[in-house]
């Protein structure tokens, strides 16, 4: 096997292996050398389904079989899919008494740790309810990971020793009558109290996405309901189905009618947060490289200390959070400044450009009045901002420079073409040494910034993505519901922007079961995370993925409470360990995405190059529908040189065909190793990295190459002598040719007799007349 570099005599192995193991047995059922496959390990466990709910695992595992085999992954951006599937491999448990109990003694600590207890109208009836902060259930839940999955590989970068790939959805009814009489005070007689979960003070769930690899959906918690207004995915009462369970008098048909229910609810649940959360899409594919610079620079228009301090304590915790992922081996440098925002007039005038306008009415004085919210468009900031990277850069430079900042002047001095070579290298695929991934922090707090900011809007939903799609959306947001999100962060492939307003309560445009949903403002970190994590690995938040079939975005706000920086529910900078392996994954998709359009633009000269100069039978090269005619060209020339002479034309197709089917046979063989390199992500980013590098130069070459032996074969006229054989159908054509012309040939000789015959019988009967006369 030819490598540029990095591999070693393990991984060597490991492939090896790899390819032995997965070719004898493949879930899937491919071929070695089709589309590659990632599997993804998804272990359900059903607590408190007892003999009042008896749903049979193995009954569960081949509904969900059915109901979701394969998650197949789609760029957003581009709208197409990925060649690479995700198998999808399902377990379920069914948890002991023990193991329920253990979750409901963590529930009840949780809830006598900070006690909030009040009444609620909970369908139709008053409820005695109390607050339990899921956060203080992490533990309970990473123990009852390990005792049913077995975690023994401890994870890159993560707290827990999980495995990765591998989680664990937990599906819990928990008895509210064991666990009330030990909550604290407040019950109403005749009914017991019911706990409702909040994750870090979030808004009430009922579903909630853990620190490790697990999701925890509590069906017996209070019902609640969060999400958008006039939006579709937003979570009801409903959302959350209230099983039946079977009684005494319950007969076979009615109790098969409750488990069949109790299992599609389950399977649907299951479903979703699959395609949401465990195998979502992916925003789109960055340009791969090895280091990335990340300069974060906070503009401000105040000297308000407090926000300077703010500032570094976010810029802190972004180090400290980007430094525990590891994402594949990627060397992540940040370097920070902070700038007073009046110094820089071409960020000012970026931002003036951006500005936008909403229209929405508002009730005044007891009537409906229009009213016009300005706002900030990102995707328009961000074009603005790039176009003015030569100005912005050397203010930026000379500022630094003048505050002492070398290393950020170095680092800022190749913005402009930082900007231009990211986008081009994420639109080919073609791999980067380092990139530059600015991330801007614009700290207002003027009276213009007020009023630009009382909706605070940037981009179209919070860690909303900046392509054409994305913006069509904020427009149609715009005109059905009259305004725009709200939204204090833009994520794109080539740079991040977060807005950072001085009032605590941002009203997001969201409600829950509080009320009104608000975001801290002042609070940067989380912004500053989901951006960077999104504009690293393309990872999209919880609450969003892509359909195919659809070709849009499809929301659902069934998973926007946990470990997640993502959303307008989301209260905590810390990501899951489950983010972490879709970031991973993602990668490992880009570059399996960036090879084949290398090696696919290597062959697509060189077809180009043999469709013209040089001929061949037809054989079995496929041809018409959506192939050109020169698609395949130069492998079936090269596959039948020696029925050619050696022209330079076929010396040029016969160097160039055999490496590029070489990078193709190296591509299949990790592709069949990518259940065990998975397991190691640094060496898999390693493997197909090299990969990258070879195919790309294997296209640049290509390329240049083609375009000199056409300059070479311009002097010269090409004349083709080949003699072909006759096909099978032209042997059938003359042999009934052949046959015909016989045939014709037999009766006319027949003919010919017949009438010699008839004239020697008239001779012979006039010598007999004659006689007798």
């Amino acid at each position: 096997v030819r490598m540029a570099h990095g591999m070693s005599l393990r991984g060597l192995l490991v492939l090896a292996l790899g390819t032995l193991v997965l070719s004898a047995s493949d879930p899937s059922g491919r071929a070695s050398g089709d589309a590659g496959w990632i599997p993804v390990a998804v272990h359900v466990v059903l607590v408190g389904f007892d003999d009042e709910l008896p749903v049979a695992p193995a009954e569960l595992r081949r509904l969900l079989e059915s109901s979701l085999p394969l998650a197949q992954p789609s760029l957003v951006k581009t709208s197409e899919v990925f060649e690479t599937q995700t198998v999808l491999q399902y377990t379920v448990h069914r948890a002991e008494d023990a193991q329920r109990h253990a979750l409901q003694d963590a529930v009840v600590a949780a809830a006598k740790a900070e006690p909030a207890v009040y009444s609620a109208s909970l369908e139709g009836s008053e409820r005695a309810v109390v607050d339990v902060d899921a956060k203080r259930l992490e533990d309970a839940y990473a123990q009852l990971y390990d005792e049913l999955v077995g975690g023994v590989n401890k994870a890159p970068g993560g707290d827990s020793s999980s495995k990765p790939n591998t989680y664990l959805v937990v599906i819990q009814r928990l008895s509210a009558d064991e666990m009330s009489p030990k909550f604290p005070a407040m019950h109403i007689q005749g009914s017991p109290t019911l706990h409702r979960l909040r994750y870090a003070r979030s808004v009430p769930t009922q579903a909630f996405v853990g620190k490790g690899r697990y999701l925890v959906v509590d069906l017996s918690a209070a019902p609640c309901h969060y999400g958008m207004l006039g939006a579709d995915g937003s979570v009801s009462e409903s959302t959350f189905p209230r099983l039946e369970v079977v009684g005494e008098n319950t007969s076979a048909d009615e109790q098969r009618v409750i488990v069949a229910v109790a299992m599609r609810a389950i399977s649907a649940l299951v479903v979703s947060a699959v395609r949401f959360v465990l195998a979502p899409s992916v925003r789109f594919c960055p340009a791969s490289a090895s280091s990335v610079l990340m300069p974060v620079i906070a503009l401000r228009d105040h000297e308000d200390a407090a926000d300077v301090t703010q500032v570094d304590a976010a810029i802190a915790s972004l180090r400290t959070e980007v430094q525990r992922w590891n994402i594949s081996g990627i060397d992540v440098s940040i370097l920070a400044s902070t700038h007073p925002l009046h110094t820089h007039p071409s960020l000012a005038i970026a931002l003036s450009r951006a500005l936008r306008s909403a229209t929405t009415h508002e009730i005044y004085a007891g009537r409906f009045t229009p009213i016009a919210k300005p706002f900030l468009d990102a995707s328009e900031l961000l074009l603005n901002i790039a176009r003015s990277a030569d100005a912005l850069g050397g203010e930026l430079m000379r500022a630094s420079a003048a505050d002492g900042g070398g290393a950020l002047s170095s680092a800022l001095g190749t913005a402009t073409a930082a900007f231009r070579r990211a986008t081009q290298a994420a639109e080919d695929g073609a791999p980067v040494g380092s990139r530059l991934l600015p991330v801007y922090l614009l700290s207002l707090a003027s009276e213009d910034a007020r009023t630009v900011l009382k909706a605070n809007l940037v981009g179209h939903d919070l860690g909303a993505d900046i392509t054409g799609g994305a913006r069509a959306a904020a427009g149609a947001a715009h005109s059905a519901h009259g305004r725009a999100e709200a939204g204090l962060l833009s994520v794109s492939s080539v740079a991040v922007v977060v807005l950072q307003p001085t009032e605590e309560k941002v009203n997001t445009g969201h409600f829950s079961s509080d009320g009104e949903a608000f975001a801290d403002g002042r609070d940067a970190t989380r912004h500053l995370v989901a951006g960077v994590l999104g504009a690293l690995a393309g990872v999209m938040p919880p609450h969003e993925t892509f359909s195919h079939v659809t070709a849009q975005t499809e929301t659902s706000y069934v998973w926007a409470v946990g470990a997640h920086p993502f959303g307008p529910f989301a209260t905590t900078s810390t990501v899951s360990d489950i983010f972490i392996d879709v970031a991973t994954r993602n990668q490992l998709l880009c570059q399996l995405r960036a090879i084949e359009i290398q090696l696919d633009a290597a062959e697509h000269a060189v077809d180009r190059f043999a469709h013209d100069f040089l001929r061949a039978e037809p054989g079995n090269r496929q041809t018409g529908g959506s192939l050109a005619p020169w698609d395949g060209f130069a492998e079936h020339v090269w596959e039948n040189r020696r029925q050619q002479p050696d022209t330079m034309p076929l010396v040029f197709v016969s160097r160039l065909v055999p490496q590029s089917r070489e990078l193709r046979a190296q591509l299949g063989a990790l592709q069949d190793a990518v259940e065990i390199a998975v397991l190691l992500p640094s060496e898999s980013f390693a493997q197909f990295s090299s990969l990258l590098v070879a195919a790309s130069a294997l296209s640049v070459r290509a390329q240049a190459e083609v375009i000199s032996a056409r300059i070479d074969l311009g002097c010269c006229a090409l004349l083709h002598d080949v003699s072909l054989p006759l096909s099978s159908y032209l042997y059938l054509l003359l042999l009934t040719f052949g046959a015909l012309a016989a045939v014709g040939v037999a009766v006319a000789r027949r003919r010919g007799g017949a009438q010699k015959y008839s004239l020697r019988s008239m001779r012979v009967a006039r010598e007999h007349a004659s006689r007798r006369l």
